[in-house]
């Protein structure tokens, strides 16, 4: 039985998202998987904090400071492994003797690849890009044998910093291939128990990010037949205020269902989705084949995750809240904006990454 490690970090939810997809894949295949936190792991607490709970504090509070941070080391390269880290990932490798390793954060990745160059790795290893960007310090990667993109669009740029074709894998980025099965959304609202009309999912990270609070009070405002439904992960504070907001202005059409085990069938269910630029919750929402509306406001790498949707056409942007409700009234109303945004959807989003990652790991 082949065995795989991958390599995650918790900065934010999407790595350990695209793990557990992957997980599931190989899992389905027979094969045996760990995943391992890399800084919860590798590296000391303080740098465990850092990349965890001081990340999604940055994202949240001070994110100009975030966005000069990461925009400063963009085209860097060179990036620094302790030798002291360097022997504990060797360490967690040598113990488990896996014949696949896969990182899935760009600073494991450099890691694993500074791990390959001073001391070798006896596995195949990977890393999988989670975001439609080029990476800080994502030259330092080299050294891996596969580099899985998440577009054809960023081939030439993976070239010219000297990567080889060959290792380029163009299969998008994993999620769970359940997000992938089309279903008719009058199905999908009859087994959730929700009326048969336009429906707008708001949605957020988990820790809070985006304001899911405002996004839905002035979504509320607009006019037309339409119901909101609101997922907003283990934030429980903005859960009670939704809560709170919802009753005090008896607004009947608002769904507030908090975390959820399973988003799949809400994105089914959904006509829109509104919520941030998180590459996976994007790619999630492009394979269930659902527009997303996002501020153009976001932290860097999700600002280039906007980017690329909107070179593509393929996403709804605003600036402010206020504009939100004339904005959805117009879609309530007509619906052409969004059958334009889903024929250009057809055009980019990959629906077998997954898959065809795991039978090419397989394969070799």
């Amino acid at each position: 039985m082949k065995k795989v490690l991958i390599l995650t970090a918790s900065a934010g939810g999407g790595h350990n998202a695209v793990s557990d997809a992957l997980r599931q894949s190989f899992e389905e295949r027979g094969v045996e998987v760990k995943i391992v936190d890399f800084y919860q792991q590798c590296a000391g607490p303080l740098k465990n904090w850092i990349m965890s709970t001081g990340y999604k504090l940055s994202c949240k509070y001070v994110r100009p400071i975030y966005n000069f941070c990461y925009n400063s080391k963009k085209g860097k390269a060179n990036a620094k492994t302790s030798k002291k880290i360097l022997l504990k990932l060797k360490e967690t490798i040598d113990a488990y003797q896996p014949d696949i390793v896969v990182a899935v954060h760009v600073f494991v990745a450099a890691a694993l690849a500074n791990l390959k160059r001073r001391f070798g790795v006896n596995a195949v290893t990977s890393f999988v890009v989670t975001d439609y960007c080029i990476y800080p310090y994502v030259k330092d990667v080299k050294p891996l044998d596969y580099i899985v993109l998440p577009h054809e669009s960023f081939v030439s740029e993976f070239l010219e910093m000297g990567f080889e074709e060959g290792r380029l894998l163009v299969y998008g980025i994993p999620v769970k291939n359940n997000f992938s099965v089309y279903k008719d959304k009058s199905v999908s609202r009859q087994q959730l128990n929700l009326d048969d009309k336009f429906t707008l999912l708001v949605m957020t990270g988990g820790g809070g990010f985006g304001n899911i609070v405002s996004m839905l009070k002035h979504s509320a405002k607009a006019q037309g037949d339409y119901q909101i439904i609101c997922i907003n992960g283990k934030d429980k504070n903005s859960y009670k205020r939704i809560e709170k907001f919802v009753k005090k202005n008896n607004l009947g059409h608002v769904y507030n269902f908090g975390f959820v085990d399973e988003v799949h069938p809400y994105m089914q269910a959904s006509d829109v989705m509104l919520g941030k630029c998180g590459a996976i919750a994007l790619t999630e929402a492009l394979n269930a084949w659902v527009p997303l509306i996002c501020k153009d406001k976001q932290i860097s790498n999700e600002l280039d995750n906007l980017d690329f949707l909107r070179e593509n056409e393929a996403v709804l942007c605003y600036s402010r809240f206020g504009q939100l409700p004339t904005l959805l009234s117009e879609l309530i109303k007509n619906q052409s904006k969004l059958d334009d945004i889903k024929k250009n959807i057809l055009k980019i989003r990959k629906l077998d990454a997954t898959n065809k990652f795991v039978d090419k790991m397989l394969s070799l």
